[in-house]
């Protein structure tokens, strides 16, 4: 599980707990019928839970059946629309982005992978 801090204009108060936010992506339809979506999901529960973060159900952050090759996850997907509404300051300052692995936000290379996730700060 990688989890990523994640700024935008509005903070927590100081009596809530950090938010959670859970991407899910897999690439095709077919990988549905396998375990991809409950493994992600259950790593991201059991992660909010260790860490004592809120995981978020509000924010739909799933991208499924779409490529992160060519970045059509960040244009037309979850993943672009969770990174508009950091900059529109609705994820509030602090929480966290919590996908599998890095390759769940892009299929370049690490550090084009790394540069998608810098965009929400």
């Amino acid at each position: 599980m990688v989890a990523r801090d994640i700024t935008s204009r509005r903070r927590h108060s100081p009596l809530e707990q950090p938010k959670a936010y859970s991407y899910i992506r897999f690439s095709t339809p077919e990988q549905q019928k396998g375990d991809s979506l409950r493994r992600q999901m259950q790593m991201a529960e059991e992660y909010a839970g260790r860490k004592g973060l809120v995981l978020d159900t509000e924010l739909n952050m799933t991208d499924l059946g779409i490529s992160a090759f060519r970045a059509a996850n960040v244009r037309q997907g979850a993943l672009g629309a969770f990174l508009r509404a950091c900059d529109d300051g609705l994820v509030p300052k602090g929480s966290y982005l919590l996908v599998e692995d890095l390759d769940r936000v892009s299929r370049a290379s690490p550090w084009d992978a790394f540069a998608v996730a810098r965009q929400s700060e």
